[in-house]
């Protein structure tokens, strides 16, 4: 048996203004390998909702095509392994773009340590078939972790940060009791996985060198707890000059920024310069000083501090320079031979006034 309705939820997951059902087949894929081995990875369908009416009966076949909807299912199966994808499920807009996501757990998945993947919502009608497989950051990411993760899923603003918090629940850390039911010894846990990044300033006013910590990253989130002007959107849009500049890859030059709302996402390890002044509320009460905190939602984009390999640019010209800016949650030495660096000729060192180096 396939255990079609495993998990259901509803969101509107292609941001047509209706929501859609999101349906857990768990015990689909079942496969048996020679020498006694199994495997079963399990399905998710998402049937979009309409307001012309549906049949009164929509077969499990119909939805596996992706027709009227998507359908989801686990990365390619191996002997002895048991993913459970549709074990949970939950819908929220965890990027804040607007329209709803996909959030699933697999207590199974990666040798019983299980994972939540999270599939950001989006309006293509060109695709009705996705791998968990293909997800990149810019899709989605998943959360590996241990303990079977995965078990339940849900989503809540916990801290009240205005960003959604993932809440997992496992139930396999074994006390060694023997017995039935509950006396089986199992321990429950409930991990929260925050959606914020934070980033103390300390220091004077003055000049900062910054880098997005995840990819797709936006201005307006990193900068808005600060005074920005000369730019759209920021808090003096019609100041004489811009408090931020990105380095034009292609001019060479240092740039303005233009917008602090709307200009392109920031690819992790992109670095910028900003003029931090020490009152974040020109002409209004009070002077905030320092030191100052930034963050950003982790969610928006690769789903947590950077930790491996990062490409801030992919189309720069053989000579030319790009503004490399420090991504990860810890300080890294870029000399160091544990820090690889793949097509880069030349490095040009910036002193540091604040650490005197």
């Amino acid at each position: 048996e396939n255990q079609f309705g495993s998990s259901v939820a509803s969101g509107d997951v292609n941001g047509d203004g209706i929501d859609d059902v999101l349906i857990g087949a768990n015990g689909y894929g079942y496969e048996y390998y020679p020498g006694g081995y199994a495997s079963l990875l399990g399905e998710i369908y998402v049937l979009f909702g309409k307001d012309t009416g549906f049949s009164d009966i929509i077969p499990d076949s119909t939805l596996r095509k992706g027709e009227g909807g998507w359908f989801f299912e686990a990365a390619e199966s191996v002997p002895g392994d048991y993913d459970y994808l549709g074990d949970a499920i939950t819908s929220a807009d965890i990027n804040g773009d607007g329209i709803d996501d996909i959030i699933t757990g697999t207590a199974y998945a990666y040798q019983d340590s299980g994972a939540v993947y999270i599939v950001f919502g989006f309006d293509d009608p060109s695709v009705n078939k996705f791998e968990l497989s293909s997800l990149d950051g810019d899709n989605g990411f998943v959360i590996r972790e241990r303990n079977r993760i995965g078990k339940t899923v849900a989503v809540v603003d916990l801290d009240g940060d205005g960003h959604l918090e993932i809440i997992s629940g496992e139930n396999t850390t074994d006390t060694g009791v023997t017995g039935t039911g509950a006396e089986q010894g199992k321990e429950g846990e409930v991990t929260v996985f925050f959606n914020t990044i934070n980033q103390t300033i300390t220091g004077n006013e003055g000049f900062r060198m910054l880098s997005a910590p995840t990819h797709g990253a936006v201005f307006n989130e990193l900068l808005a707890p600060f005074w920005t002007q000369g730019f759209a959107g920021s808090d003096g849009p019609t100041a004489d000059s811009a408090n931020a500049w990105i380095w034009d890859t292609e001019t060479q030059e240092w740039t303005e920024l233009t917008n602090q709302t709307s200009d392109s996402l920031l690819a992790a390890g992109t670095g910028f310069l900003f003029h931090i002044y020490e009152d974040d509320n020109f002409g209004g009460p009070g002077n905030t000083g320092f030191p100052k905190r930034m963050s950003v939602s982790q969610f928006g984009g690769s789903g947590t501090f950077n930790s491996g390999t990062i490409n801030p640019v992919s189309d720069l010209a053989d000579g030319n320079f790009f503004f490399a800016g420090n991504p990860f949650g810890f300080t890294i030495d870029w000399d160091s031979t544990s820090v690889s660096k793949n097509n880069l000729a030349t490095s040009i060192y910036i002193y540091d006034d604040a650490a005197g180096v």
